[in-house]
């Protein structure tokens, strides 16, 4: 967790130098109102990575093609509960995310918790529930909090910077959330929940190692020193794409481009997770991820 959260603070510095070139243009947003979830939902592909918005909201956002249905819904409900508002009113937090790749650990599962057919399928009673959204309510709290007190210390950070530094906020907050989740859940409820998160972000094919969710794996202490070392890399190719691309992430296509380079990492990183677990241990990923339609179909993602 030290590695990771390090890390995402080095992508804070990158983002600062990225918005010096790129002004505070925003980069994927939909300019003539907000858009809600329910809008996206229903948005059909348009191209590479886009969805084209149907109805009377006429317009074009972009979002990572790999993403699809899966991930792309986590980020959604995750910013959803961030910005506290019916409407989604700026995607930078979702594209950032979802460029980046891999679930960020107890705050993914905390978005997937405030799903509510993920809630059905868990059995999750009313009380639990209730200190679910006690949970979420005061994690978003601090987290205003804290990302309050970047804004006064410098306003003018460019979106991109400022979703970079709400990511690392986000996950330093993880820390202490895992205990109140862990509390509030059934042990089979908290594993199951962490499984789903797998699956929708795509199980071991992810350019993000994330030990947090890997622990349901039981992973020994070699194992997770050996993931530590994984991920450490993992995270030093990921920074060297972002400084590739310094003369700025102005357009979708910068972004289609900044994706794809991710992407092509996804393979050797999985190869390299796969060697750290047992053959066990892969064989229970892999029987997961045949089980992931439905799942996607029990919680009306399909």
């Amino acid at each position: 967790m030290m590695i990771k959260s390090t890390t995402i603070a080095s992508f804070l510095l990158v983002g600062l130098l990225l918005s010096t070139v790129s002004g505070s243009a925003q980069i994927y947003y939909y300019n003539d109102g907000t858009i809600s979830n329910s809008d996206l939902r229903k948005a059909r592909p348009y191209k590479n990575g886009t969805f084209l918005l149907q109805g009377s909201k006429k317009g074009i956002i972009w979002v990572p093609r790999h993403s699809s249905r899966g991930n792309n819904y986590l980020e959604l409900v995750l910013e959803s509960l961030i910005q506290g508002l019916p409407e989604i009113r700026d995607y930078t937090g979702v594209q950032v995310r979802s460029i980046l790749g891999g679930s960020h650990g107890t705050v993914s599962v905390l978005a997937l918790l405030m799903d509510v057919e993920t809630r059905e399928l868990l059995g999750i009673k009313k009380e639990q529930g209730t200190k679910i959204n006690e949970i979420a309510t005061d994690f978003k709290r601090q987290l205003h909090t804290r990302m309050l007190a970047l804004a006064q210390e410098n306003s003018s950070l460019s979106p991109v910077t400022v979703a970079m530094a709400r990511l690392s906020e986000m996950e330093r907050l993880g820390i202490p959330l895992r205990g109140r989740l862990e509390a509030a859940l059934s042990p089979e409820q908290f594993r199951q929940t962490q499984e789903i998160v797998f699956q929708l972000y795509g199980g071991f094919e992810t350019p993000f190692v994330d030990l947090d969710l890997l622990t349901f794996f039981d992973l020994s202490r070699e194992q997770r020193t050996k993931l530590e070392l994984v991920a450490e890399e993992a995270n030093e190719k990921r920074n060297a794409i972002i400084m590739s691309r310094i003369s700025g992430l102005n357009t979708a296509q910068d972004i289609q481009a900044f994706d794809t380079a991710m992407q092509e990492q996804t393979p050797l990183i999985a190869k390299k997770v796969r060697n750290v677990l047992t053959e066990e241990q892969q064989k229970r990923g892999d029987a997961l991820m045949l089980g992931t339609d439905e799942v996607k179909k029990k919680i009306g993602l399909n």
